[in-house]
């Protein structure tokens, strides 16, 4: 016995194409979907083989009219609900990926600051250098703008400048993932990107645990993310309740006097929901008119 898998079900054949048996899919779409994912029981219970070619001429020359009115209007349907599912997927799991190397930058900054600590430290020890930031003498190191004779031993600018070559290389790491979450979120969320910037729309993401989630956020919610703790304050002990949480970020509530910064707050947090809603449910470029309403609002509460 043989086996032919189509789109619109499975048929046990013969040599010469004639069914012995079938299982075909239901007319509803959905259900067309979930049984094209998994294997064919009835090939199983047959022990049968994949027909040859010429098989399966003769099992659609024999048999094709009798399918064909009954499913080919369903086949644009099952295609269009296939893709919708294929895309949600890639959604996800670039969403997944943006996430884990926001978490990477953000761990990769830890260690830049604690490594330029120890290095200023060390040099001011040493009076070798009295610039301002651990990051800026190991960039001197780096560029041999530090005399070596200012440390005690050559052993000792020896351990200094390699600590300052890996704070280099942590920082050019940062870059590098910096430039690749840019270009994830440019590809798979455009207009979250254009309204927040595309590494303050990351850290949305990664905020939220991922575009759906995000997607289905109320305004509120996306407004303070990233303002866990002091919302807990605000809701346990009283205290004032956070006007905004990550995406104070953001150029247009950083550059607003204080007293404005809850309103823009609130504007830039209604349309990152509805610039991520279009990104997960429709993927198209929207955000011209998202970004001019939101500069509109902006001069609209500045002027006042």
């Amino acid at each position: 016995m043989y086996f032919i898998e189509t789109w619109y079900g499975v048929f046990i054949v013969d040599i010469d194409g004639s069914v012995v048996d079938s299982q075909l899919y239901p007319e509803d779409t959905e259900e067309i979907i979930k049984e094209n994912k998994s294997e064919s029981r009835l090939a199983q219970k047959y022990d049968a083989q994949p027909a040859p070619t010429k098989t399966r001429w003769k099992f659609r020359h024999k048999h094709w009219s009798e399918y064909e009115k009954q499913y080919r209007e369903h086949l644009s349907s099952v295609a269009r609900e296939l893709s919708k599912e294929k895309a949600g997927k890639n959604l996800e799991e670039r969403g997944e990926d943006v996430i884990r190397a926001v978490e990477t930058m953000d761990k990769i900054d830890k260690s830049i600051n604690l490594l330029g600590e120890a290095i200023k430290e060390w040099a001011y020890a040493h009076q070798a250098s009295q610039l301002d930031s651990g990051e800026e003498i190991a960039e001197a190191i780096k560029k041999k703008q530090i005399d070596p004779d200012r440390f005690k031993d050559p052993e000792t600018y020896r351990q200094i400048k390699q600590t300052s070559t890996r704070l280099c290389e942590l920082k050019e790491t940062r870059e590098e993932i910096k430039n690749y979450i840019k270009s994830e979120m440019r590809g798979f969320a455009p207009n979250i990107s254009k309204v927040c910037g595309e590494i303050l729309g990351a850290r949305l993401i990664s905020h939220a645990g991922g575009l759906k989630k995000l997607a289905l956020m109320p305004s509120g919610t996306i407004q303070v993310l990233g303002a866990e703790k002091a919302l807990f304050r605000h809701l346990n002990e009283g205290s004032e309740p956070p006007k905004h949480g990550v995406i104070f970020q953001h150029k247009l509530i950083k550059n607003t006097h204080y007293s404005n910064r809850g309103k823009i707050a609130r504007t830039l947090a209604s349309k990152t929901a509805l610039a991520s809603r279009i990104d997960y449910f429709s993927g198209e470029d929207k955000s011209n008119k998202l970004i001019n309403d939101l500069k509109k609002r902006h001069k609209e509460v500045t002027q006042k």
